[in-house]
């Protein structure tokens, strides 16, 4: 059995124009009982208080649901065994910018997932599920640099690129991305403060891979 459960997703985009910041956050949940009163939250809990809300959407996103809903919901989840982890790409930043001109969208998303990676002490055996961003073909590219890397701890480890709709993991790892893309983005630290103390930031800046 695996002793901890990593969910990934995305804000932001990595185009050059509309938004300055690109940011992917990990959900890192360090049993299977966490996982459970995930399940149970949005079962018990934000069906009796969202059930209209909930029932209009296919899955849970920070761009769709409501400000009570995506406060409720962090508010909660804060109270679980977890620690959170981001990268933030600046756009703007030279370095970057020349990376974005230069570098397919999908090396790049590689790239910075695999450097937050990195950057997390990973000692136990744990899955790693990630929204489904990269086309089939890239998906491959993937795994190989994640297995292969020297920097991550991939022993009987697992790692799945998964529907959002069918992970609710996935989907309060979007509210994670969301709430810090909010803070950089928009300057709107309200969603990103109440998470901030199981939060850990991380910076992603490169003129080449």
């Amino acid at each position: 059995m695996y002793k901890e459960y990593l969910f990934l997703d995305e804000s932001g985009n990595l185009g050059l124009s509309n938004t300055k910041f690109f940011i992917i956050s990990i959900l890192r949940l360090y049993s299977s009982k966490e996982c459970l009163k995930i399940k149970n939250l949005r079962n018990n809990v934000l069906k009796k208080k969202f059930k209209k809300e909930l029932a209009s959407h296919n899955e849970i996103k920070f761009r769709l649901m409501s400000d009570e809903f995506k406060i409720a919901v962090l508010n909660d989840i804060n109270k679980f065994n977890i620690k959170l982890f981001s990268i933030v790409m600046d756009k703007t930043h030279p370095s970057n910018k020349l990376l974005l001109k230069e570098t397919n969208k999908n090396k790049i998303y590689i790239d910075i997932t695999i450097e937050l990676l990195r950057q997390i002490d990973l000692n136990s055996t744990y899955t790693l599920r990630l929204d489904k961003f990269l086309p089939r073909n890239f998906i491959e590219d993937f795994n190989n640099k994640f297995f292969k890397s020297k920097e991550i701890n991939t022993n009987g480890c697992a790692v799945f690129h998964s529907n959002s709709a069918k992970y609710l993991g996935i989907q309060f790892a979007n509210l994670i991305a969301g709430s810090c893309f909010q803070s950089f983005e928009r300057n709107n630290h309200i969603f990103f403060n109440i998470i901030k103390n199981k939060h850990t930031i991380f910076y992603y800046k490169k003129s080449k891979i």
